[in-house]
């Protein structure tokens, strides 16, 4: 009523048809999407080290793009691990 959005379960829309999730589009098409490189060992044991990886835009038949057509794309290269404490007396 208020114009607010919110996400409810999918079986409140079951006497409607699901959208489809593709669209046509207009225009530079030739999106890419990113190619990742294995994770590098964590650089810390415990106590919250980092790993990194690398990453390529690519399309679909894996031809490297320029790193501007994935710009719809969130890269991730580094992300936290071991954030346990580490072991003491």
């Amino acid at each position: 009523l208020d114009g607010k959005t919110e996400k409810v379960d999918d079986s409140f829309c079951s006497g409607h048809p699901k959208p489809s999730n593709q669209e046509k589009c207009s225009g530079e098409c030739n999106m890419g999407g990113w190619r990742y490189s294995a994770w590098t060992e964590c650089s810390k044991s415990c106590d919250g080290g980092s790993q990194r990886r690398r990453a390529i835009c690519v399309n679909t038949r894996n031809d490297v793009l320029d790193d501007s057509k994935c710009s719809h794309q969130e890269e991730v290269t580094v992300q936290r691990c071991s954030e346990f404490p580490c072991p003491q007396w």
